[in-house]
């Protein structure tokens, strides 16, 4: 019923309640999982939910419960990803593979794959993901009808928005769009709420970057209702951290870094780190745009910092080039440091198989190449990225290094 502060109330005074014979058993595994859950979704990420996911798998270790086993690394694996460790997340992922392997638990191993694909996309592997989120999906058109809930996630719909945003990434705009929809749409149809504000927080977006506004703005407050409406305050926090993003994206970055100011606050105090980064780029991004230039560096090198904390992040290549366009717009810029970051940033979206954050990079150093009277450099070094694409010409970045590319010839 998603009734998550009532769940949450309950297993806490049921643990409590627990005697010596109750503790070590299978209630206390299952009333640990639940206390996991609904804590995770209403109080944010602390050390509690940590060790309730943790006592639960030794429990279900104990009793060799392989189904609950699985069920408990999903929760770990989402709880990792919530804090910003994807490298963690990812080595749970594949632990999850092992074990739905040795259970030869079909649906298990589907939700492995997915696991796997989420991961992948988080820690910056675009064609990672795109094959694990597909693998999965071929695999559950196979085995038909399969419950793909673990842990309060419907493993299904965080894929789609995963393989969403890698092909987005990896250059194909116009399948991006079609998969975020489907995403957006089948969450509606189930009518679960964390599902639905998944569906809304990692779609919305794939239409932000591909410059669709009006279907971005829409979505977000969406999303910021029906998060509010569930309790369910990191999400709410998320949405109007994603208010502010699209608010700086249109120019509006007074209005835009109050947004993000408070709700990166909230976002700290209950350790939902996963999109801590992006929402760090979005307010360095107004700060650069209302001439705050050495706040919008520290915060920015502040987010490059945790990013490589990580071995890196999906949005490493962007990092750098928002850092790279601080630095080239300061009062006294150092061109050359700028034209490294933006090197760099190039660098890494190629690593990452990330066509969509290489462009962009691109579009940026060739900007500066020929503000500094260096025409022919600055086509060659865009146009070659643009010429990659085979879909999404209608796309804002793809339009605007078309302009650039004719203005360079």
């Amino acid at each position: 019923m998603s009734l998550l502060d009532e769940c949450r109330s309950w297993c806490e005074q049921a643990l409590a309640a627990l005697d010596d014979a109750g503790r070590g058993t299978r209630r206390e595994m299952i009333l640990e999982e639940a206390l996991a859950l609904s804590s995770m979704f209403t109080k944010g990420n602390g050390d509690e939910v940590r060790a309730a996911i943790e006592r639960g798998i030794v429990l279900a270790e104990t009793f060799e419960d392989q189904d609950h086993q699985l069920q408990l690394l999903a929760g770990l694996n989402i709880f990792l990803t919530r804090i910003g460790d994807f490298r963690g997340a990812l080595i749970v992922a594949e632990r999850g593979v092992v074990i739905a392997r040795a259970a030869a638990n079909t649906a298990g191993l589907v939700m492995s794959d997915w696991m796997l694909g989420v991961s992948h996309h988080l820690v910056g592997n675009q064609a990672e993901a795109q094959h694990h989120c597909e693998a999965g999906m071929a695999k559950a058109v196979e085995l038909g009808p399969l419950n793909a809930n673990f842990f309060g996630y419907d493993h299904r719909i965080r894929a789609l928005v995963a393989l969403a945003r890698a092909l987005w990434l990896r250059g194909f705009s116009e399948q991006a769009l079609r998969m975020a929809q489907q995403a957006i749409d089948e969450a509606e149809r189930r009518d679960h709420p964390v599902s639905v504000c998944i569906s809304l927080i990692y779609a919305a977006p794939v239409f932000l970057w591909s410059g669709d506004l009006e279907r971005a703005a829409d979505l977000i407050e969406r999303l910021v209702a029906y998060a509010g409406r569930y309790s369910l305050a990191p999400y709410r926090a998320v949405g109007m951290a994603l208010k502010g993003e699209l608010a700086v994206t249109r120019d509006q970055a007074g209005s835009g870094l109050i947004l993000l100011r408070n709700a990166l606050e909230t976002l700290h105090a209950e350790r939902h780190n996963i999109l801590a980064t992006v929402f760090a780029s979005a307010l360095a991004e107004g700060l650069r745009k209302t001439g705050q230039f050495d706040e919008a560096l520290v915060i920015i090198n502040g987010a490059v910092a945790q990013a490589a904390s990580c071995g890196a992040t999906f949005d490493m290549a962007e990092l750098l080039r928002i850092k790279g366009q601080i630095i080239a717009a300061m009062p006294r810029p150092d061109w050359a440091s700028a034209a490294d970051c933006l090197m760099h940033s190039l660098a890494v979206a190629r690593e990452q198989s990330a066509l969509a954050w290489e462009l962009r990079s691109a579009t940026a150093l060739a900007r500066l190449l020929s503000e500094n009277g260096q025409r022919d450099q600055a086509r060659d070094t865009l146009a070659p990225v643009y010429d990659r694409f085979t879909e999404g010409f209608e796309t804002e970045d793809l339009r605007v290094a078309q302009r650039l590319i004719h203005d360079l010839a």
